[in-house]
């Protein structure tokens, strides 16, 4: 009976489809990583990142930033993930198992809204995400009982982090803009009859 307990314990969470909105620790995690977009949406909405569809093989259909959220954030959900299950296997029962309850976040909240900054505010809402990062790293990951890697957690970590500040860097690529989508911190000129989107002076 501990035995089929532990193969149902494995059979809930081996499934990624299964797994997203089970645990509290995957939620914690979805909720960080879906802040970015709203952040997109405001400051990259007429950048071709975000709206020229790739071409290269494995890439079709979806935009530059679609590929590099979806590299940096399936890897961490990976990592997560795949421990989760070798958890998972090790309990008797996962309704009961400690380690399992507490390295999937039984009764984890996370609050999204409070303290965040106006979207509005590039620099400071991106900030939030990047501490809200942080924290979430630290309450899914660093807990030594759950024995995730450290290097390979430090590494993603670090990835992610350079991937928002690679998503600052494009907001400032004015001429990368259409003229008459021109973000409010660029202004638009008109080059040899060509209204052209450029930084600010």
């Amino acid at each position: 009976m501990k035995l089929l307990n532990a193969f149902v314990g494995l059979a809930v969470i081996s499934n990624p489809t299964e797994a997203k909105g089970k645990s509290p620790y995957r939620r914690r995690l979805q909720k960080t990583f879906d802040l970015i977009p709203v952040w997109s949406d405001e400051h990259l909405n007429a950048h071709p990142h975000t709206t020229d569809l790739l071409t290269e093989e494995g890439k079709e259909n979806k935009t530059k930033f679609q590929v590099k959220m979806e590299r940096i954030t399936e890897h961490i959900y990976n990592m997560y993930e795949d421990r989760i299950v070798e958890i998972a296997a090790a309990c008797p029962d996962t309704t009961t198992c400690q380690e399992y309850l507490d390295c999937t976040g039984e009764g984890d909240r996370m609050n999204t809204v409070r303290g965040r900054p106006a979207v509005e505010l590039s620099d400071a809402y991106l900030e939030f995400v990047k501490e809200k990062w942080l924290r979430s790293r630290s309450r899914v990951f660093e807990n030594p009982s759950c024995g995730f890697k450290e290097k390979k957690v430090e590494s993603l970590s670090a990835k992610f982090l350079e991937m928002v500040e690679s998503f600052k860097k494009w907001r400032l690529q004015c001429r990368k803009f259409g003229g008459d989508n021109c973000p409010a911190h660029c202004t638009m000129i008109d080059r040899k009859g060509v209204n052209t989107c450029t930084p600010k002076e």
